[in-house]
């Protein structure tokens, strides 16, 4: 199996499949952009991974979430997509200025372990002013390679698109 891949990150808030929201924030945090989040809101998370992996857990927060694998766009796409159910339910709103750092784990077959951070400010439930400035965040993409003889995965590049 190839050690390189790509594995694309995308949100969408429910019941009404909207995108959630991403801005650039300069040098004041430790990452330059910052996703907008609602508390207790429901957001569906896709994973894609391409060529194909198998994604066997997908953790955020600490909480394991379930998958569901769902047919790819493309039938003659190497890719696999997985989405989960995520609820921010007990995630304080954040205050002016204030990030939270959002631990992400993947977990595919042969004991490989993708580990990031998103960078994210939680707004309250009902709010869309501010949660709304900025661009739309279709998905993040990430190159990566498992180097020869680890189970961890080396995270190459980064793009939000």
């Amino acid at each position: 199996m190839a050690s390189n891949f790509k594995v694309f990150l995308a949100f969408t808030k429910q019941p009404k499949d909207e995108p959630v929201y991403q801005k650039q924030d300069g040098q004041r945090f430790s990452v330059c952009n910052t996703i907008k989040l609602n508390v207790n809101s429901t957001y569906t998370v896709s994973v894609v991974i391409r060529p194909q992996r198998t994604l066997l857990r997908l953790q955020i927060q600490g909480e394991n979430l379930g998958l569901n694998q769902v047919k790819p766009e493309r039938d003659d796409d190497d890719s696999c997509k997985y989405q989960a159910s995520w609820v921010t339910v007990g995630f304080e709103q954040s205050k002016s200025a204030e990030r939270k750092e959002l631990p992400v784990v993947l977990e595919m077959s042969n004991g490989v372990y993708m580990k990031l951070a998103l960078q994210c400010k939680f707004y309250p439930e009902e709010e869309t002013q501010h949660c709304h400035w900025g661009q739309p965040l279709h998905n993040i993409e990430y190159e990566c390679n498992v180097p020869d003889g680890c189970t961890y995965v080396d995270i190459t590049s980064t793009k939000l698109l």
